[in-house]
């Protein structure tokens, strides 16, 4: 089906499962742009409508959308959100339901000690190959002359913690994560 869009309007595949494919929603609004979502039938790809996961009273807002992520075919939304406050950086997941709607609470998987917003560090997540868990791989903030150093996490399909470590790299820190990893049993 095809859907009007903004002039500032874009919507892309951000994940599916079994049953649902979800779509980001993005548009200008204003001099902001804004953000929701769109769920499908993912077996007869029909429209079942648009939908805002975020509550009223909540710090983490739309502009903290970082990735979605089917885990052993639930849904997550995942959110990096930087708090000004505190100097924090952090790494959250809201789990999905069947129909789309949040099925609980907010999840905080990873928090950095950050040093500004230009300099909070960075986040990436890797799947495993039969999607049973996932990798989170923080890299804190940049400091001048050090070795880049990673806080790395693996989390099931509820996203309960399994193991975290850290390591330090032989090179010099940069705001960039490397891209292939192996991580071992010992770490």
């Amino acid at each position: 089906k095809e859907f009007p869009l903004e002039k500032r309007g874009d919507v892309d595949i951000s994940g599916a499962n079994k049953n649902l494919l979800i779509a980001e929603h993005k548009y200008g609004s204003g001099l902001k742009t804004a953000l929701n979502f769109y769920r499908f039938d993912r077996n007869t790809l029909a429209f079942q409508g648009a939908f805002n996961p975020l509550q009223k009273n909540t710090d983490i807002n739309e502009n903290d959308y970082f990735t979605t992520l089917s885990v052993k075919g639930k849904l997550f939304l995942f959110y990096d959100v930087y708090d000004k406050k505190a100097d924090k950086y952090t790494l959250y997941a809201l789990p999905l339901g069947d129909d789309a709607k949040p099925s609980g609470n907010f999840i905080k998987l990873v928090e950095l000690d950050a040093v500004k917003k230009s300099n909070k560090g960075d986040y990436k997540i890797i799947t495993s190959k039969d999607s049973s868990k996932i990798c989170v791989i923080a890299s804190p903030p940049r400091e001048k002359d050090t070795d880049e150093k990673l806080a790395i996490s693996t989390f099931d399909n509820t996203l309960k913690n399994l193991t975290r470590c850290q390591v330090t790299l032989g090179y010099k820190d940069s705001k960039y994560i490397p891209g292939k990893f192996i991580l071992s049993n010992d770490g």
